[in-house]
């Protein structure tokens, strides 16, 4: 499971209504079903799965083409942490390794399954498995070494880490691990709201978290210690992936070829077709509006929207959106008339991606309404102003840029 890593392109970024919305399938080149994808940015990135498939695109997904080695191998796992350097693990054990992009491999560890496996930095990594197995390397894999933990013979499904201390370990019988030693010690966390196999977790940082399981999806703002049922009343859906491009805004993958959105932290969750009804394994997302998703049968699925129907459409509840003033030595102002009645959240990002601002602004009749951006303070730059707005016809999503 990935460590927070976007990248931002606010200079590349088009405006939503121009981009192509929803999710897209991609020419995989393969049919072999993909168990993990990656991207180090928004056009380099990698997916893995059965029959010891590698494919790799350099240009976001419009080709992809293979890497694999090997025959039989079920490649579980990915993690890069720059265009050169990255990981697979396997399920017989294997851990690999390449220094030029994926174009050579080589093997670093033999053991038991493995099944996720999370780098911190180009040093620091963690693999997970069968057997309660958690596997350490200082030294970028030369070596590996066991570290020990309270888990007794689960199935550890999936490890992420945010930095080389902070780290989180989701796996069978309600089993959830962190440390904030990089390991050294191991701690089961509070699972008293926690009712299922965990498959999946994503951590935003050290506060603000994500499990998923073959029941539910549950989230935290005390590092773990207490958790909320966020699909309460879904019962049936596996969440295989989770993915989160700030506290607030994330998708998650599973059964059903169902790919489910929420801009509120997961206070409610929205479903984005996918066209397909297999199972999806794993989503990353290199931008907060472009992203992958893969599956079964070589599916691999793009959006450069965020999932978010196109604004341009039939249904568009929007006349208007403008900043005001734009450049701004101050605050600003986000104006918009509507057509519909929805809820509207506004998220504001900087040109590193980061979250600097965001606001649940609750429900707005049709008309004419307005948000005040808290920008006096805010560094010179160029900013990304994120409108997102709920109705009755679905989510939609407005970008303008804001220059301080």
């Amino acid at each position: 499971m990935k460590r927070i890593r976007l990248v931002f392109f606010v200079a590349l970024l088009p405006m939503l209504a121009s981009a192509q919305a929803g999710w897209q399938l991609q020419t995989s080149n393969t049919s072999n079903w993909l168990r993990a994808v990656d991207f180090v940015d928004s056009l380099t990135g990698w997916a893995v799965g059965e029959s010891a498939t590698i494919v790799k695109t350099t240009n976001g997904g419009q080709t992809w083409f293979h890497q694999s080695f090997g025959s039989s191998v079920t490649w579980t796992s990915v993690d890069f942490v720059d265009t050169q350097k990255g990981w697979i693990t396997g399920g017989e054990g294997q851990i690999y390794h390449t220094s030029d992009g994926g174009t050579n491999w080589s093997i670093q560890d033999l053991g038991l399954a493995l099944l996720d496996i999370s780098f911190a930095s180009e040093t620091h990594g963690w693999a997970v498995g069968s057997y309660s197995q958690i596997k350490h390397t200082t030294n970028g894999g030369q070596t590996w070494t066991t570290q020990t933990h309270p888990a007794n013979q689960e199935i550890l499904n999936a490890v992420q880490f945010i930095d080389q201390q902070h780290g989180w370990i989701a796996g069978s019988s309600e089993t959830l691990l962190f440390t904030t030693n990089g390991g050294q010690s191991w701690l089961q966390a509070p699972t008293d709201s926690l009712y299922c196999e965990l498959l999946a977790v994503y951590f935003v940082n050290q506060d603000t978290g994500y499990v998923g399981g073959d029941c539910s999806v549950f989230g935290s703002t005390t590092y773990g210690q207490t958790w909320r049922d966020l699909w309460a009343g879904n019962p049936g859906y596996d969440t295989k992936g989770i993915h989160f491009v700030d506290s607030q805004t994330g998708w998650i993958v599973g059964n059903g070829g169902k790919i489910n959105h929420t801009s509120n932290g997961g206070q409610t969750w929205i479903e984005q077709s996918s066209g397909l009804s297999p199972i999806l394994e794993g989503v990353v997302f290199a931008t907060p509006t472009s992203g992958w998703a893969v599956g079964f049968g070589g599916a691999i699925l793009h959006t450069s929207s965020g999932g978010i129907t196109d604004v341009a459409n039939s249904q568009n509840p929007f006349r208007s959106v403008d900043l005001f003033p734009n450049p701004t030595g101050g605050d600003a102002t986000l104006m918009w008339s509507i057509a519909q009645t929805g809820k509207a959240g506004l998220s504001v990002y900087d040109a590193c991606g980061r979250m600097v601002f965001h606001c649940n602004a609750g429900l707005f009749s049709h008309g004419n309404a307005e948000l005040r951006i808290p920008s006096a303070t805010w560094a010179s730059g160029i900013y990304t102003v994120s409108l997102n707005f709920e109705t009755a016809t679905g989510q939609y999503q407005v970008q303008r840029r804001l220059v301080r």
